[in-house]
């Protein structure tokens, strides 16, 4: 374009114009954004409990992605059905499936209780192992499933993985029985 003779020409283009503002604004939004993201390194405050022992609030999102993370992809593998069907046996996949959502019941039990001081720290520190244990076989059954079942011997592997979450699950079943574990 030709600039008349009464307007000076312009430095910058309408388009040029229209990608800088948006651009202020996508870098504005983000540090936005930024000053008010959650921080994982800010405590969630402290418990007082009657006995006079004191913790952390434990959040139960941390808590799942910790001790849980494995489990929950396992879940919905069994729920696509498709290379869990191939590799367990329907009775495995229903137990499995149980105890995948009683141990998701219970974690959340769990995280409310001890936030409550209904659970001490021993006994939250020992639900812990148990749950790490859980998604530690929950990932290799998880890798099983997702490299295919082949073998007798893969398929007694696998069996054996199955029955060792079962077993972990079963060991916090009791707990949710008693008032106070």
């Amino acid at each position: 374009m030709k600039a008349h003779k009464n307007q000076p020409a312009s430095a910058i283009g309408a388009n040029a114009r229209s990608v800088i503002i948006v651009a202020i604004l996508a870098v504005t939004v983000l540090i936005i954004v930024w000053i008010y993201r959650p921080r994982a390194t800010e405590p969630l405050g402290v418990v007082h409990c009657p006995d006079g022992t004191t913790h952390p609030v434990i959040d139960a999102t941390q808590f799942a992605t910790q001790y849980w993370g494995y489990s929950f992809k396992l879940e919905g593998s069994l729920s696509n059905k498709g290379k869990a069907a191939a590799a367990l046996e329907p009775r495995q996949m229903q137990q499995l499936s149980e105890a995948l959502q009683q141990g998701n019941e219970f974690r959340k039990w769990l995280v409310n209780s001890y936030n409550a001081c209904a659970v001490r720290q021993t006994k939250y520190e020992e639900y812990g192992a148990s749950f790490q244990g859980m998604d530690n076989a929950a990932r290799n059954i998880q890798q099983m499933i997702d490299q295919g079942v082949k073998t007798p011997a893969e398929r007694a592997s696998l069996a054996a993985l199955v029955n060792t979450y079962l077993q972990l699950a079963r060991g916090l079943q009791p707990a949710t029985s008693r008032s106070n574990p």
